[in-house]
């Protein structure tokens, strides 16, 4: 995946998280092997979009600006890195 790829991605699912997810709580509902009910919540904030990514920075650029140059466009790719244990393919 090239950096330019990678960046159309973030860039869509940056708009998409904001629509859907951003500053909003879920509850996952689950039954276990034992047939036992419970949840997880989970609180999805702008500075949880850059770990979803899998992205490193190659500045300080703190995780919300980076969510903010993602749904603005203003994403560089020499603002990026692909981490080195492959997640960052695998989560884009």
């Amino acid at each position: 995946m090239t950096k330019k790829e990678a960046i159309s991605i973030i860039s869509k699912c940056a708009g998409l998280y904001a629509s859907n997810l951003c500053d909003r709580q879920l509850a996952f509902v689950y039954r276990d092997a034992k047939n036992n009910s419970g949840f997880i919540e989970a609180v999805f904030q702008a500075n949880n979009f850059m770990h979803f990514t899998g992205i490193e920075l190659k500045s300080r650029t703190k995780a919300n600006e980076f969510y903010r140059n993602a749904i603005d466009k203003r994403l560089k790719e020499t603002d990026i890195l692909s981490k080195s244990d492959h997640t960052t393919e695998l989560k884009l």
